[in-house]
């Protein structure tokens, strides 16, 4: 198939997406990483492209629900970004989609399954 007759890399994910390499973690009750097939991506090429490292533009026109969860002790991200977020979504009369959670940890994107209810 030619580059032109192909969708997006967001259409289909499968050409740049790959679990090579991923250790999934707890191993018990079961060992994921003994069952599971892991994938080199379809286009390496296009997995290198600009546009899956640009920033994206943030305008607060979101059009699906969207879960944002920020750790309060992240000093990569301050915790004010949450709040022009929002700010940005209501702006634009869209709060319905956004929920919003803080989450008392230090670091960057450090969830764990912890703050998630089961």
């Amino acid at each position: 198939m030619s580059a032109s007759c192909r969708g997006t890399v967001a259409q289909e994910p499968a050409r740049v997406a790959t679990n090579r390499g991923a250790v999934d973690r707890p191993a018990v009750p079961v060992n994921v990483n003994a069952s599971v097939q892991r994938v080199d991506p379809a286009d390496p090429v296009a997995r290198r492209t600009w546009r899956l490292t640009e920033v994206p533009g943030v305008s607060g026109k979101i059009g699906v629900p969207v879960l944002s969860l920020h750790n309060l002790g992240d000093n990569f991200v301050p915790f004010s970004m949450e709040q022009y977020c929002r700010a940005d979504v209501a702006s634009h009369g869209r709060s319905q989609l956004l929920v919003q959670r803080a989450i008392r940890a230090a670091g960057h994107c450090e969830f764990g399954a912890s703050p998630c209810p089961a």
